[in-house]
């Protein structure tokens, strides 16, 4: 009788707590070139308030688009990536939205860039979270290090040599921008769907605040703010369903402080900024190097 019911019985494999999902190579790299071509297009061929206007009316479209197709989840992230130059084009007029049509098309391609390459590296995480816990934190850590490296690479010479300050701006939101394209897509739809809503919700009630005030920068700022919120929404909801933080104590705060670093440098260069830069940079290194007990 024993035998026959262990004959019977199959052993189901564990769930996996991150879902998976699979994407052609080639379809992957397809929206972040798209976009970067129609952003170098429009930046070539326009200007001022015809820019401004063409900005808003491809903002309209996309979310008309995004409103066709029933979800809150797209239309939350065109939201993000649009609402900035919509906004001003409606408070402040397309001359002023046109402004920070550069900075807005570059978080757009930087997104959308991200993304593409976390959609790549998916199938080789996720899966190890239910199948191989032992090899996961490695990985996951692994992987957002990798990708937290590209922001930093990205965001630095561009807050550093931005040629608008605008740019300078948007290059401070490449590291959050970079880690949270990876870390969302290793969560469900509907996890994924409320942190954006939440973090969209953040951006656009900032909006309200800064664009008529600060303009083009306000709505920078902005999107910063949504970004962070998209990095530390998925960075916790990970943490929890798997037991592993995507980034060790002291990764984080290393890259925290290059941050800091960089956001001090890029608001102001005067020496009493660059006294603080220099204290920051003298704290993250005896974070790094300090000696440690086994």
């Amino acid at each position: 009788m024993s035998v026959a019911l262990e004959e019977t019985v199959r052993v189901r494999p564990r769930p996996d707590p991150l879902p998976q999902r699979g994407l052609a190579w080639w379809t992957a790299h397809a929206p972040w070139i798209l976009a970067a071509a129609a952003l170098l297009t429009a930046l070539l061929t326009l200007r001022g308030r015809d820019l401004g206007l063409a900005a808003c009316g491809a903002s309209v479209a996309l979310l008309l688009s995004a409103l066709a197709r029933v979800s809150l989840h797209v239309f939350c992230k065109v939201a993000h990536l649009s609402c900035g130059v919509l906004a001003l084009g409606i408070l402040d007029g397309a001359e002023v939205a046109g402004s920070y049509v550069a900075g807005a098309g570059a978080l757009a391609v930087a997104a959308l860039l991200a993304r593409s390459f976390a959609r790549l590296v998916h199938p080789e995480v996720a899966p190890l979270a239910g199948r191989l816990p032992w090899i996961f934190p490695a990985s996951l850590r692994g992987a957002a290090i990798r990708f937290g490296a590209a922001g930093l690479a990205a965001g630095v010479p561009l807050a550093f040599l931005g040629p608008t300050p605008v740019l300078r701006v948007i290059g401070i939101a490449m590291v959050p921008l970079a880690l949270r394209a990876y870390l969302l897509t290793l969560l469900a739809e509907r996890t994924a769907r409320a942190i954006w809503s939440l973090a969209v919700a953040a951006e656009l009630l900032l909006l309200a605040a800064l664009a008529t005030t600060h303009g083009p920068l306000g709505a920078a700022w902005a999107a910063i703010v949504a970004e962070t919120a998209l990095f530390a929404g998925s960075a916790f909801v990970v943490a929890r369903r798997t037991g592993v933080a995507p980034l060790a104590q002291l990764q984080l705060g290393g890259i925290a402080c290059a941050m800091v670093i960089v956001l001090l440098l890029t608001l102001r260069g005067d020496a009493d900024f660059l006294l603080l830069g220099g204290i920051a940079l003298g704290v993250l290194a005896g974070a790094l190097f300090w000696p440690r007990r086994g």
